[in-house]
């Protein structure tokens, strides 16, 4: 619809008072107009919220339907918005599930646009992480987010081979070993659900990211070297780094084996009825 008007992102953002990102995160599907804004839509691209919603085009402009255009245009009319079935069929697609971000997520290792990724999203996603289960919650994860351009030169000096190096900002997940459970540790269980939770927010928020654990803490000891830029103690080990920012292109989506290769009912590699 906006290209059809021939209208760029930036030129919808500003008619509706969003950011370009917010345009970027609807036409990939990533989030969903508030319903306050779909008359400002439907009036910037000069059709009905009717035509909008349904994505069909009316072209006989006859009583019956300007009598619909009235009701939907009508600011005190917001039951009948709610309760139309057109609009129902759309906040039915506008929920955008846990399970639907989980599988449009997938690791991004191409390059990232310029935009700065806000501190109010750095702040959601480190909070997604924290938020995630520790083994007998002794909260072993701890997070530094870097987005200041300096640090981020230091760290990727001594990243190689490099990755990630466009990415306006860096999550560094650090752990602690402490004991939880008759001397046992679940500390790479901690962080781990923490990086998925970040991961699943990173998504929802219209960013893209990718787990790079391998690297950091193979023998050349990359995560020592990144900890003591950011001065991190000797008591906690940096273990992950999560890149976040727009990307340039859309990252490639590997070959998953079918459902019932991996995952069966009752016993093992048991055949479905």
């Amino acid at each position: 619809m906006r290209e059809k008007n021939k209208m760029t992102q930036l030129q919808l953002a500003e008619k509706l008072g969003v950011s370009d990102k917010t345009i970027l995160k609807w036409a990939t599907a990533k989030g969903y107009p508030d319903i306050t804004l779909l008359e400002p839509i439907a009036a910037a691209f000069r059709i009905s919220v009717t035509e909008l919603i349904s994505g069909n085009t009316i072209y006989n402009a006859n009583v019956s339907a300007n009598m619909l255009r009235s009701k939907f245009s009508d600011p005190g009319n917001t039951e009948y918005l709610y309760t139309h079935p057109i609009f129902q069929d759309y906040t039915k697609g506008a929920e955008m599930s846990v399970i639907e971000i989980i599988k449009n997520r997938h690791s991004y290792r191409g390059k990232y646009k310029d935009d700065k990724v806000p501190r109010e999203d750095l702040v959601t996603i480190m909070e997604a992480g924290l938020a995630a289960p520790s083994g007998c919650n002794k909260q072993t994860t701890s997070l530094i987010c870097v987005d200041d351009c300096d640090v981020l030169r230091q760290i990727h000096a001594v990243i190689d081979p490099p990755i990630a190096e466009t990415a306006p900002a860096l999550i560094c997940v650090l752990t602690q070993r402490i004991p939880a459970y008759r001397d046992k540790c679940f500390a790479v269980q901690d962080y781990s659900a923490a990086i998925e939770n970040m991961l699943l927010a990173i998504e929802e928020l219209g960013y893209r990211s990718c787990w790079y654990e391998g690297h950091i803490t193979d023998d050349d000891r990359i995560g020592d070297k990144i900890a003591k830029i950011l001065n991190v103690p000797e008591e906690y080990d940096l273990v992950c780094i999560l890149p976040v920012g727009i990307a340039e292109n859309e990252p490639i989506v590997p070959r998953k084996k079918k459902f019932d290769e991996r995952a069966w009912f009752n016993s093992f590699n048991a055949q479905s009825k």
